[in-house]
C-alpha cells in the first residue's frame, strides 16, 4: 500500500495543425452527418476540434507538454493551402476506431513542417 501516492496527471498529446476555413469545417462536419447516417456507432469530433495530426506524442506529464509547447513555436513556416481528398479508418474499415481524411496538396509542406519540428520536439 502507498500512502500519500498522488499519479500525475497526464495529457493525451498530439501535435497538429488546425483547420482555420470555416468552409473546410462545414464540409467535413457534413462528411460527419453522412457517416453518422449509416448508423455506425461513431463519436464524432466536434467541428471546431477537427484537426490535422502530425504526431500523437501518448499521455504525458503537464511539464513534458510544456516542453513540447516551447519548441513548437519555435517552428516558423508562410501559410499555405492544403487540399483534402480520400477517405479511410484505421486499425481498418471494419473496425473503425479513427476516420481520416488523405493530404493531396500541401503534403509536402506538412512533411517539411513535421521534420522541423521533430528536431525541436519529437527526440
Amino acid at each position: 500500500m502507498l500512502e500519500g501516492f498522488v499519479m500525475a496527471e497526464m495529457i493525451r498529446a498530439f501535435i497538429a495543425f488546425d483547420i482555420d476555413s470555416d468552409t473546410v469545417l462545414k464540409r467535413l462536419s457534413e462528411v460527419q452527418k453522412t457517416l453518422i447516417n449509416t448508423g455506425a456507432d461513431l463519436k464524432v469530433v466536434e467541428p471546431q476540434n477537427i484537426h490535422v495530426t502530425m504526431r500523437f506524442l501518448g499521455d504525458m506529464s503537464p511539464s513534458s507538454v510544456d516542453t513540447v509547447h516551447d519548441g513548437m513555436k519555435k517552428i516558423t513556416f508562410k501559410p499555405f493551402d492544403i487540399e483534402l481528398r480520400g477517405l479511410g479508418a484505421f486499425p481498418n474499415l471494419r473496425y473503425a476506431r479513427v476516420v481520416w481524411i488523405g493530404i493531396q496538396k500541401g503534403a509536402h509542406e506538412l512533411k517539411s513542417i513535421f521534420l522541423h519540428a521533430c528536431m525541436h520536439v519529437c527526440a
